[in-house]
């Protein structure tokens, strides 16, 4: 049963950082979903890593980066589909936000899972007595891991027929009615042998060809992993080799448990460097990931003072 130790919500300081207890209440509301998602993965025999910014907080901080906000998960591409075919069936009130589900998540290749099924950011009493009253939507993020062609020919070919339906699908908006993007999306559609459905919206679709591009490596001929996004984004960061994650050993994480990649010092080392030498960098989006919506409650006059008021007591 999932439980905050008594006394945990209170803000306090961590390697010189001050953590509200505002932060300390999201924080919570991650670690439940986080511990959802365990159970969840559990039943439907998924298995995952804790990886990115997240792993490096397991290892130095026992949890969270005081300075960070988030939680990473990774996943082999077998298991990320395997989570995609299921993840309809996710614990009330959590949902998947996925390229795979929802015609209004289309640009990320990676899944968020959130504690609303609502679509309008909006104040809820009922989701704050779920999730240690954060009136925030609190979300983690699951991204897939594919194999890289062992074989360069092979694995230059894939990189750049990715490379076409990715950077197709993000110049959709802007350019879509051109000469330039037709004559590129009739060369794509050559190289795939196939067409795009006329009757659906195109965007989503360029995102959903892009990720099967990403799987199209059999595990037997690859000795490396990737979330294949940074193959474009990132060129030559974030490649691990494959037998890094192939088994797992587990870490505390604040006051639940997590696994973690056994080979998580090579991880980390890819990752980071010097891992174990703390440095206030900030994560990766801005800090507090909730301060947008705090924004957004404030305006429409929903975010109640006593959501403050109670975090003490």
């Amino acid at each position: 049963m999932f439980s905050v130790p008594e006394g945990w919500l209170a803000g306090e300081v961590r390697d010189g950082f001050y953590i509200d207890s505002m932060m300390k209440r999201a924080w919570a509301a991650e670690l439940k979903i986080f511990w959802q998602l365990q159970e969840f993965f559990l039943e439907y025999d998924i298995h995952y890593r804790l990886d990115y910014g997240t792993l490096l907080g397991a290892v130095r901080h026992g949890g969270f980066i005081p300075w960070d906000d988030d939680i990473d998960l990774t996943m082999t591409r077998g298991d990320y589909m395997k989570f995609m075919s299921v993840c309809d069936k996710l614990p009330y009130p959590l949902r998947a936000k996925t390229i795979y589900g929802d015609d209004d998540y289309y640009n990320q290749f990676h899944t968020v899972v959130c504690n609303t099924r609502d679509r309008i950011l909006s104040y809820n009493e009922e989701r704050m007595e779920l999730y240690s009253g954060c009136p925030f939507i609190a979300a983690i993020d699951v991204f897939p891991f594919d194999y890289i062609p062992r074989n360069e020919n092979d694995r230059k070919y894939q990189k750049l027929l990715y490379n076409i339906a990715f950077v197709l699908a993000n110049r959709y908006d802007k350019e879509h009615d051109s000469i330039a993007f037709q004559k590129d999306l009739a060369a794509l559609e050559n190289q795939i042998g196939g067409s795009f459905n006329g009757a659906e919206p195109l965007r989503p679709q360029l995102f959903r060809l892009a990720d099967r591009i990403a799987m199209m490596c059999p595990e037997n001929d690859s000795d490396e992993v990737t979330y294949y996004t940074y193959m474009v984004t990132l060129p030559g960061a974030g490649i691990r080799r494959k037998e890094w994650y192939e088994k797992t050993v587990e870490l505390p994480f604040e006051f639940i448990t997590a696994e973690v990649p056994a080979w998580y010092n090579k991880v980390l080392s890819v990752n980071f460097g010097g891992y174990m030498n703390s440095s206030k960098h900030g994560a990766g989006h801005g800090y507090p990931f909730y301060e947008e919506q705090k924004e957004v409650l404030e305006f429409h006059g929903n975010l109640k003072s006593y959501a403050y008021e109670r975090m003490e007591n």
